[in-house]
């Protein structure tokens, strides 16, 4: 499977004996297989289990209540396949007469689309987010008679058009029920026969909404369906999704859906606008979700009872009144009524917490193993966390312990929302237990809380979420869009710890290219400014400038930055304490990778602190001072404007580092100094040749350097003086062992620079006036 053979394996064995749910499960598959509820083309699919929507009540027992598991949605009617089937044999036949490379020849197939595609994500999520229709169908709703109006209705379709082979998704069997209530009181319209579509009409056998899930929930886990589900998860996941098995199971979809089909046919195409309707066509088809699974699923063995107890109480709750359920299995049996909440939470271990949170009755009881849990977090370090608050590690079976935290998670009752995210904050605080929380699925009903009504829970949501990005997990690189506009929102509207909680998790966040575009379009650019501008700690004005240098990757959100301010705030930081200093620093190297923002850069007095940052004694900050120092001297207006009168002491320093990375700086700069012929004497007299030489000599010790530094030498050899001049030095250097100090001479010229570098003012100065003013004609920008 995708998480890792070892994972699969466990997640699997977990299920088959029953000590995982089939909707956990069927969630765990889709994940591994990249379906994400961020997004509509690959949004996760579950199948239709029930097959009757018409009797009075639903009779788990008999066995034509249920869908046959082993077919594919198009061939459960048997004429409907037939006539598939005609189709694709005549494909086949058209297909004979062409050529192999003719773009009109296509793979034949039995469903010309898929059972998850982004329109009928849509359809079934209208009433929950009615704007996802709006923005399909160019502001305004499909017609009445084609919306979700009616489950019977909908599953007639599915059995007989051809043209409909849909099947659900997680939201049919997960509580609140919102997307089949119009809560918005919207109008959609009335049908041909003058009925008004409102709320959606429930079969016979359900009485509420939240009764409907509830008893789909439980047909899904029932023993009929349980013994069956490997035979969908076959066709969906597994062996039979491709090839000479697909076929002999009647599970042959369009060609575009297959993303490895979908591509091929692409290269064959060279017309653009042919290429672009493709990929449209691609996305609007399906996708195929990710096989995961080559030989035969195995089948599940029936829960035993106790097991089965334990799924039930992760179920959304029957919604008819009635006494509570009896005490579950696990140790809170032990616990007496009367027993007090603070002994209730004495003594416990980790695992007995768990289960008494989970299946204890008794108030007090869970309140007390919540507490316990959270003091021992807040007591240990990581190192002591890792080992005494450990579930187990990834790839064994322990994350089956939180699956009925995650089932709280989902609850529509705030208060279990509120214990559940307090719980996993807890366990968050060991990275094994990050990865479990994240492969039992809780990311979704996380963000979900996040997003909610109650700000409590969606704190303690911002602590987790910052706990969770601190480990690599392909579920977060396509973060919900929601959640992250929800914590850009935290960052000027919380206290202090909830602000840098937040900050931490979107900087971690944007080192994904998919969740740093979606930042940026919510504006998290500007926000991320307006928290540097701000009156914050030091700790979260130093999170927002590291977000910084992931959000300004591509040039034009560099010059959105500067437009902001952000480049004079970046700049007043580097005189600001070191945190600020290096991280102001680290931005600024960013900044100038970009032609036209290195002259601005030296406009406004940047160059100069970078020159005295780059022979600073800290190493974080003299590495980064360094690459932005040898990305400005590739400029020559810089070059021949400000370098020259800064004198070449800061890159002479930054060559005697210990540091390999900022010598290779050092030579790089020197490299883009030697292109320019004027620049040769002013590297004789201050000693560069003998630092150079130096470089050149470091060999294996630091290969790029040396390379970039024998380079140098040889473009500065053409003029016969300066190649006398570099034999000699290279005769002295000689003599010296490595790691010497240069002559004293030479250091004696750097003393008296660095000197006159630090009696200048940081912005205005009369001295270097001459130099800004021609950078400010190449710029534009007046000098500061």
């Amino acid at each position: 499977a995708g998480a890792g053979a070892g994972a699969g394996r466990s997640w699997t064995r977990a299920w088959q004996r029953g000590q995982v749910s089939n909707y956990d499960y069927l969630m765990w598959l889709n994940r591994q297989a990249e379906r994400s509820f961020n997004d509509l083309t690959q949004y996760p699919v579950f199948p239709w289990v029930i097959a009757d929507y018409h009797s009075p009540t639903l009779d788990l027992k008999n066995q034509r209540t249920f869908r046959d598991l082993s077919k594919p949605i198009g061939a459960l009617n048997p004429k409907r396949l037939e006539m598939c089937k005609r189709r694709f044999v005549e494909m086949v036949e058209a297909n004979v007469d062409l050529e192999n490379d003719n773009p009109m020849k296509t793979p034949p197939f039995l469903y010309g689309c898929h059972y998850s595609t982004p329109g009928f994500v849509v359809y079934y999520l209208l009433r929950k987010d009615p704007q996802l229709m709006l923005r399909l169908q160019n502001g305004k709703f499909d017609m009445a008679d084609r919306l979700l109006w009616s489950i019977a209705e909908t599953f007639n379709s599915v059995y007989t058009n051809p043209t409909d082979l849909k099947e659900l998704t997680p939201e049919f069997f997960t509580q609140p029920p919102t997307f089949l209530v119009n809560h918005e009181g919207l109008d959609f319209g009335q049908k041909q026969s003058g009925q008004r579509v409102d709320s959606v009409e429930l079969p016979p056998w359900a009485s509420t909404p939240a009764d409907f899930i509830h008893k789909m929930r439980q047909a899904l886990e029932c023993e009929h369906v349980s013994r069956n589900l490997h035979k969908w998860i076959d066709l969906t996941f597994g062996y039979k999704q491709r090839g000479q098995h697909a076929l002999e199971a009647d599970n042959v979809f369009h060609f575009l859906t297959y993303d490895d089909l979908g591509r091929a046919q692409l290269q064959k195409v060279e017309d653009p606008h042919l290429k672009r309707a493709i990929k449209l066509q691609m996305m609007e088809f399906g996708r195929m979700p990710k096989q995961l699974f080559v030989r035969k699923h195995p089948s599940r063995k029936h829960p035993s009872s106790a097991t089965w107890r334990r799924l039930i109480s992760c179920l959304a709750p029957a919604p008819a009144p009635g006494p509570g359920p009896g005490p579950g299995p696990g140790p809170d049996r032990l616990v007496s009524a009367g027993k007090s909440a603070e002994s209730a939470g004495a003594g416990l271990t980790l695992h007995q917490a768990m289960k008494r949170i989970c299946y204890s009755h008794d108030a007090a009881v869970r309140a007390a193993a919540v507490r316990w849990l959270e003091q021992e977090s807040q007591a240990l370090d990581p190192a002591a966390a890792q080992a005494r608050l450990s579930l187990g590690e990834p790839g064994s079976n322990r994350y089956t312990e939180l699956l009925p935290i995650v089932a709280m998670c989902r609850s529509s009752d705030i208060k279990k929302q509120n214990t559940a995210v307090r719980v996993m904050h807890a366990l968050a605080n060991s990275k094994v237990n990050c990865k479990l929380i994240l492969n039992a699925g809780a990311l979704e009903p996380v963000v979900d809380v996040l997003c909610g009504a109650s700000p409590d829970s969606a704190e303690v949501c911002t602590f987790l979420i910052h706990r969770l990005v601190e480990v690599e997990s392909p579920l977060l690189a396509n973060f919900n869009m929601s959640a992250l506009a929800a914590l850009l929102e935290l960052l000027q509207e919380s206290t202090e710890l909830v602000r840098q909680a937040a900050i931490f998790a979107i900087f971690k966040l944007t080192y994904s290219e998919l969740n740093r575009t979606n930042v940026l379009g919510l504006g998290g650019l500007a926000a991320v400014v307006k928290l540097l501008q701000g009156r914050h700690s030091v700790e979260t004005r130093a999170l927002a400038a590291e977000c910084l240098i992931n959000l300004t990757v591509d040039d034009d959100t560099k010059y959105q930055l500067v437009e902001l301010g952000g480049l004079q705030l970046l700049i007043e930081m580097c005189e600001q304490v070191k945190p600020l200093q290096i991280v102001a620093v680290q931005c600024m190297a960013v900044l100038s990778t970009n032609d036209r923002l290195k002259l601005e850069i030296a406009a406004r007095g940047g160059l100069r602190l970078l020159s005295a940052a780059s022979c600073a004694g800290d190493a974080d900050l003299q590495q980064a001072a360094a690459d932005a120092v040898a990305n400005m001297c590739t400029d020559t207006n810089i070059i021949n404007a400000v370098v020259k009168e800064e004198g070449l002491w800061s890159v002479i320093a930054m060559a005697q580092s210990p540091h390999n990375m900022v010598q290779r700086h050092a030579a790089r700069a020197f490299w883009h100094l030697a292109m320019h012929c004027e620049n040769k004497q002013q590297i004789m007299e201050m000693g560069g040749l003998q630092t150079l030489v130096r470089l050149s000599m470091l060999c294996d010790d630091n290969p790029q350097a040396t390379l970039l530094a024998e380079e140098a030498l040889v473009k500065l050899s053409e003029d016969q003086a300066v190649k006398d001049a570099i034999e000699r030095e290279s005769l002295n250097v000689g003599k010296y062992a490595p790691g010497e100090e240069i002559d004293t001479d030479l250091v004696e010229v750097m003393d008296d620079d660095r000197q006159s570098a630090s009696n200048m003012p940081a912005h205005d100065s009369d001295d270097t006036g001459s130099s800004l003013s021609s950078l400010s004609a190449c710029t534009g920008v007046a000098a500061t």
